[in-house]
């Protein structure tokens, strides 16, 4: 049986290279999975490349696609070994420093006059989102005025008027490619830098953006990794931010899926109740931090619809 899916129609996304290539590991990890149960054992394999299509009539998926780029991504699934991903040069380009990725060569496919470089994707590399990877990538052309708007923030925040800015722009016109810049012109002036990748992986969470954030502070804070030592390190940061632990520690602990043991009683919040305390523990971490140091917090992919 083979499937094919479209990442960027009917809605394009900047990272939909990055869309694709998650949703292609994540399902041969399915298939992995339901192996160890399961019998005839099962086998998938995936191709992607990224390029121009033309869609037939109709907005639902069973309007006609056509092009070269479906046909090369069909070519090289038919060539992948069982439980891989290939992809081209041209997806390359858009998921390189957020995947590890090996060079498989060029390769000869049916129908394609010229012979394609192929890699394999092999697993994410821990990067999340577009921003971090546009650090090492594209050169920066063309938006010194929509940088210097983003300066001129930046200064009025560091005299202690919080500031916020919406970058907004098409799929690939270069939003995250223009914070990374913003993000190398402040870097002599003391900050506190949190990122979030945004909520398209976890839209159930609507607190992923703040939780991703909390995250990467407490790695800042050293100490080891496990489940005890990351939850001490996360009572040592809601004392310092003031907050009290019997109720901000399970909470939160909760969020970052922590187990509290027997060291917090259970807390009685119905639903609503629980959202309203959780997202006030939340922003009491942030005005502490923000105190501490200017404060910047970038989330890509930012929904205005779940905010409005």
């Amino acid at each position: 049986m083979v499937s094919w899916h479209i990442f960027g129609w009917p809605e394009a996304h900047d990272n939909d290279g990055e869309r694709a290539a998650r949703a292609a590991l994540a399902l041969l990890d399915t298939v992995l999975k339901l192996n160890h149960d399961s019998s005839p054992k099962l086998a998938a394999r995936v191709g992607i490349d990224s390029g121009a299509v033309v869609v037939g009539a109709g907005v639902d998926k069973d309007a006609g696609v056509f092009g070269e780029t479906p046909n090369i991504a069909a070519r090289l699934q038919a060539t992948a070994a069982p439980g891989t991903v290939l992809i081209t040069a041209a997806t390359h380009r858009l998921i390189s420093g957020l995947f590890i990725v090996e060079a498989m060569g060029p390769r000869a496919l049916k129908g394609v006059a010229t012979r394609l470089e192929v890699f394999q994707v092999v697993r994410p590399t821990g990067v999340r989102g577009r921003l971090a990877a546009a650090r090492s990538l594209t050169p920066f052309v063309g938006r010194e005025e929509e940088l210097r708007l983003l300066l001129s923030r930046w200064q009025r925040a560091c005299e202690g008027e919080g500031q916020l800015a919406l970058v907004v722009g098409e799929a690939g016109i270069g939003k995250s490619r223009l914070v990374a810049e913003f993000h190398y012109h402040i870097r002599d002036t003391p900050h506190i830098w949190l990122e979030s990748a945004g909520e398209q992986f976890f839209q159930n969470s609507p607190f992923h953006a703040l939780t991703e954030m909390l995250s990467q502070w407490l790695q800042m804070q050293g100490g080891g990794a496990n489940a005890g030592e990351m939850l001490e390190r996360l009572e040592r940061v809601l004392a310092w931010a003031g907050l009290k632990l019997d109720e901000a520690v399970p909470l939160v602990a909760e969020l970052l899926e922590l187990p509290v043991g027997e060291r917090y009683p259970a807390l009685a919040f119905v639903p609503e109740q629980k959202r309203r305390r959780l997202f006030a523990v939340l922003m009491g971490w942030v005005f502490a931090a923000a105190r501490l140091q200017a404060l910047v917090m970038v989330v890509e992919d930012f929904n205005r619809r779940q905010c409005c």
